[in-house]
């Protein structure tokens, strides 16, 4: 099912020039080998960079990016697949079948994930050009102009095969064929004035220009099934007799933009700052597109006043922040504002009929996310930059949220994009870098970060949002986690009582929240929080005549995560694979105290129902990273004309320290922003050893 996968990646790079050119060239190529079987990404990437003084006023820099990619990827549910296959049947019987999950007498049937990864096709191919132009007047000594334009272009195609063999793939279909085709081009230009000036003890940088961007995708898709052989896979559609998706879109977007900077410095002791932006962008309602985004800076660098000259003998550098500014979002995708159909494809009478229904209300009143965040900050270095330590404190309130939201059936709509209410973060970072130890031929640097977030949902016009594990509301954090509480399984003593809510001994017992005596959406209660108290991460570095070595630690503290797949599993033991500790702990007239309720076949029933019991946990200690380095000396190599070489070796996810009893903590299956910490059959992460050469000629 999974294997040791052997990855290469190899990068060329070439730099050169004389006073007026330089140039510099690179050309990759990467062969990723995923851990599942049969499954790979393959990356061929070249770039050039050109910079040219064609006059002494003017400067030309030409940049120029390709490159294509060729994956085949696993199938989504197939992790799923490989938790809840039988571990005790083989993956293939002796004459050459694959066993199914179904060979079981009574358990659930579904194809062998070993059979989906070796005979389905997922291909997905990918080619990209971006090109890059730069131009640079110099009017004044003070005084430039500058000007660029950036196209990108992409082709993607997704191709692939279900064939007739695979059991709930294309068995039913007599082979399954589908690709889908999409081109994308975008543009972006700029200009800007650039003023910078410095008189006496001051300095003074203004800059102001405007910048226009443009987008657009072209999509197509077709589908066929019913292949009187498997031989022609997605090459030949025309070979399948049934028609089952035919398709093609197009979207685009523009933004312009106006903006200008401000930054004065006096003395390298008193700065400020100011900066102001009118975006502009199609996807909102004709009434809002434009908004205002406005920012102000200032600092002071105390250790730069005569006040400060006895306290460098120990605090070398010293400076005081603050700002306050206001940033937009604007990714909802195209078109998020206006009326929208979509078209369906239902039975009707004994054919397939292709119907066009209402599916998203106009919102020409929809504007800008805005997110207006107060900072103060500190930096210090000691000990002519032995320790420099950095902390900021933050306090964003973001109005007007981006949501898609649910309307009720009557509005003959499913949905609309609108503007919902006010979130507030608010939160410390802080980094501390260190030399430990310095000599001649030895240094240890560390490097640690920490960073801490605490969310409150402010104002959502009184709605309930639910989602995966969770709901959004008023007056709770954003990524709270939502279920019942269980308290345990019904004893034989408590028959009667478990008979009121048509339960017996052996039943998950919950608490009955409202005490109406029944199980129901009102005995939901808050049950954790998925985002954690505190991250952490640590790097030691450690030099030593030519040898490096490093290790990178990251702890996370205090999240709790919704383990799905351990809900999901442990509901299905009798038809599927389960974890080893479920049926240890099932209840029975010998084990009545315990969270886990009796073993049951499939027509008995079973609850689903995101509850305590599946939240767990998510606090981790990881070793990211860790790795060995030499660096050979410019003495051995002068002979060979090598500048440099290096050999190294690292190790990525080396150990993970977790209480988690899921696959991996640092997980989440659904919506990063509203929907962290849920764990739904989640793909695994690797472990990496990585060997590395370097050569600079």
């Amino acid at each position: 099912m999974t294997r040791t996968a052997f990855s290469h990646q190899h990068s060329l790079s070439f730099s050169g020039g004389s006073d007026k050119l330089t140039a510099v060239a690179n050309v990759s190529y990467k062969d990723n080998q995923g851990i599942m079987l049969e499954t790979y990404k393959r990356q061929l990437n070249a770039f050039i960079n050109v910079g040219w003084d064609l006059k002494e006023w003017f400067h030309l820099q030409a940049m120029l990016n390709v490159g294509s990619s060729n994956a085949r990827n696993s199938e989504n549910a197939i992790s799923r697949y490989t938790l809840e296959a039988l571990p005790f049947l083989p993956v293939q019987y002796e004459d050459g079948t694959y066993s199914r999950k179904g060979d079981y007498p009574g358990a659930e049937d579904t194809e062998n994930p070993v059979r989906i990864l070796k005979e389905r096709k997922n291909i997905d191919k990918n080619q990209y050009t971006l090109a890059n132009v730069i131009g640079t007047f110099k009017i004044t000594s003070w005084l430039k102009l500058t000007t660029s334009f950036s196209r990108q272009d992409g082709s993607y195609i997704n191709s692939s095969y279900n064939p007739s063999t695979l059991f709930g793939y294309g068995d039913t279909q007599k082979g399954k064929a589908e690709k889908a085709h999409r081109n994308t081009m975008s543009w972006t230009n700029e200009d800007y004035l650039t003023f910078d000036k410095s008189w006496n003890k001051h300095n003074l940088n203004v800059v102001a220009g405007a910048s226009w961007y443009y987008s657009k995708t072209e999509k197509s898709e077709l589908g066929a099934e019913n292949f009187f052989d498997d031989y022609f896979e997605y090459n030949n559609m025309g070979v399948g007799t049934v028609r089952s998706k035919v398709g093609s879109d197009y979207t685009d977007n523009k933004m312009n933009s106006y903006y200008a900077r401000i930054n004065y410095n006096f003395d390298n002791r008193y700065l400020l700052g100011a900066s102001f932006r009118e975006d502009g962008s199609s996807r909102f309602g004709l009434n809002n597109q434009y908004g205002f985004f406005p920012s102000f800076s200032a600092a002071w660098r105390v250790s730069n006043e005569n006040f400060f000259e006895n306290a460098k003998k120990v605090i070398d550098d010293m400076k005081v922040r603050l700002s306050y500014g206001t940033v937009g979002n604007a990714e909802i995708g195209d078109y998020a504002s206006m009326a929208r159909y979509e078209n369906k494809r239902l039975p009707f009478g004994k054919d397939m009929t292709t119907i066009v229904t209402l599916k998203s209300m106009a919102n020409p009143d929809l504007r800008w996310e805005k997110s207006r965040q107060l900072d103060a900050g500190i930096d210090l270095s000691f000990f002519n930059g032995r320790i420099e330590f950095m902390a900021d404190y933050y306090h964003k309130i973001t109005t007007d949220l981006l949501y898609e939201l649910q309307l009720p059936s009557n509005s003959g709509y499913e949905k609309t994009m609108t503007n919902l209410g006010k979130i507030r973060n608010q939160g410390l970072e802080m980094s501390l870098n260190t030399r430990n130890i310095q000599s001649r031929d030895f240094l240890w640097t560390t490097s640690w970060n920490y960073t801490m977030n605490r969310s409150m949902v402010l104002d959502i016009n009184d709605n309930i949002i639910g989602k995966w594990g969770g709901r959004i509301e008023e007056g709770h954090p954003l990524n709270a986690l939502y279920g019942y509480v269980r308290l345990g399984t019904w004893g034989t003593d408590e028959a009667e009582e478990a008979a009121k809510y048509n339960k017996k001994p052996g039943d998950i017992k919950y608490w009955d929240k409202n005490g109406n005596g029944m199980k129901d959406g009102e005995d939901q209660d808050y049950i954790g929080n998925g985002a954690p108290k505190f991250e952490m991460n640590m790097t030691n570095t450690f030099s030593w005549k030519g040898f490096t070595f490093m290790f990178d630690l990251q702890w996370v503290y205090g999240n709790k995560l919704i383990n799905f797949t351990r809900q999901l599993m442990g509901n299905r033991v009798t038809f599927s694979n389960a974890y080893a500790d479920i049926p240890v702990n099932a209840w029975t007239p010998e084990n009545q105290n315990t969270m886990v309720p009796s073993l049951r076949l499939p027509g008995d029933g079973y609850e689903n129902d995101v509850d305590s019991w599946s939240c767990e946990p998510g606090s981790f200690l990881r070793l990211r990273n860790i790795g060995l380095k030499y660096d050979f000396s410019s003495r051995m190599l002068s002979a060979a004309h090598i500048k440099s070489l290096s050999l190294g070796f690292n190790v990525e996810n080396a150990f993970l320290i977790t209480n988690y009893s899921g696959s991996d903590p640092e997980v989440t299956s659904y919506d990063a922003v509203f929907e962290q910490g849920v764990d739904f059959y989640t793909y695994p992460k690797p472990r990496t050893y990585s060997f590395t050469l370097g050569v600079n000629f």
